[in-house]
């Protein structure tokens, strides 16, 4: 009522009113006797938009992404690749594989490979020789091999475990040299 006064409750001791099953989607009704009240005193007012209502919520049900707003796995999936990207370099004084750190930060399975001898150098971009092939590690600014004394600065380098993200269905295949082609397998 207007007041907040209950008049009506619906029970069942016994069988429920409704049974919910996933995946189908259904409307409900419940009809209710108004014996002992003088039907002067009763108004009914209907809603010209019910049917449309269930339209509208057929439609969210069926849209392939209801909730825009909200994370799923594909969006974190998606963000996930953008903010890490197949190929990302993670260096850390941890000898552990960091593949359960990302897998719980992001809520999706990751792989990670380490990446031994291979040494990262934050060089000094005002380095006149930075685009010089094959600069010697460690050393700034040399391209040829020169005695150490000549040795101007170093790059000072520090050990550390490095991981990279793959995609392990990328791995390219490597012939063996002993298999031979049978004729039955394709390439797609």
């Amino acid at each position: 009522m207007d007041d907040g006064t209950l008049f009506a409750v619906a029970a069942s001791d016994t069988d429920p009113l409704l049974t919910l099953h996933a995946n189908v989607t259904f409307a409900t009704s419940f009809g209710l006797s108004l014996a002992d009240i003088n039907a002067d005193n009763v108004t009914v007012t209907t809603d010209p938009n019910g049917a449309l209502s269930l339209v509208i919520m057929e439609n969210h049900l069926a849209a392939p992404d209801p909730h825009p707003q909200y994370l799923n796995l594909e969006r974190i999936k998606f963000l996930f690749s953008m903010l890490i990207p197949l190929g990302y370099i993670h260096h850390t004084n941890s000898p552990e594989n960091p593949k359960p750190i990302f897998d719980e930060i992001m809520g999706i399975s990751t792989f990670w490979r380490r990446l031994d001898g291979l040494q990262l150098v934050g060089v000094d971009p005002n380095d006149p020789n930075i685009s010089e092939p094959m600069l010697l590690a460690g050393k700034q600014g040399v391209s040829t091999l020169v005695a150490d004394s000549e040795m101007p600065d170093y790059y000072p380098l520090r050990t550390t475990y490095i991981w990279e993200r793959y995609n392990p269905n990328d791995i390219p295949v490597r012939y063996d040299g002993q298999s031979s082609y049978d004729g039955q397998s394709s390439y797609q």
